[in-house]
């Protein structure tokens, strides 16, 4: 009956939490015990469904910790669930709820002094380019209606719009496929002194 008794750990781990108390019954809404794996470390994320198209298993991430400013810590997209949570009752009700997948990142191998808990930030390298030019975003001017992107360049004495392709996007920054070349110089012209349409025939002048 002993042996039958012994509550045996289903992986190597240590004890975190004991919600046992001797001579009282076990708890109802919480675990007997608390088992942390220390070996590895795992973070879960809520993407929203407007990029969780993006997300696909392999892919690397940066980590920060609030705890460990200073660390460098890195991971890989390791699990990403096929549904969203179920509605809690506290939520079902309230209109339109915003719906995030469930994602797992799991951490490279690490000497910083990890903790179960910690705060985490992480950023998913969701796309790579190398030797490509790149202009800082408030260069480029996108057109609400088209949706076409335009520089203003230095040409003749005075300034020229040109259109050019987009690749990839950052908050700050934007590939730029064609149009402008590496040392081109380009320009922030204040919309009161240039005319775009006037520069496109030529006659655009800016001081």
């Amino acid at each position: 009956n002993f042996d039958r008794s012994l509550l045996r750990a289903p992986f190597a781990s240590v004890v975190a939490r004991i919600n046992l108390t001797v001579g009282e019954p076990a708890p109802q809404t919480q675990h007997a015990l608390l088992l942390i794996d220390t070996s590895g470390y795992y973070l879960d994320l809520a993407i929203d469904e407007a990029d969780i198209g993006r997300i696909t298993v392999g892919q690397r991430v940066e980590i920060d910790l609030d705890a460990l400013p200073d660390a460098a810590l890195t991971g890989t997209v390791t699990r990403i669930a096929i549904a969203p949570p179920p509605l809690t009752p506290r939520c079902a009700g309230r209109g339109q709820r915003v719906v995030t997948y469930p994602v797992r990142l799991t951490f490279d191998p690490t000497d910083a002094p990890l903790r179960a808990g910690m705060t985490a930030t992480a950023s998913v390298l969701t796309d790579e380019r190398t030797d490509v030019l790149i202009l800082p975003n408030r260069f480029i001017r996108i057109d609400r209606e088209t949706g076409s992107a335009f520089v203003t360049v230095e040409s003749g004495g005075g300034f020229r719009e040109l259109p050019i392709p987009l690749g990839a996007r950052s908050e700050t920054e934007s590939e730029i496929v064609s149009g402008v070349e590496e040392g081109q110089r380009v320009v922030l012209v204040p919309r009161a002194v240039f005319d775009p349409v006037a520069a496109n025939t030529g006659q655009g002048q800016g001081r």
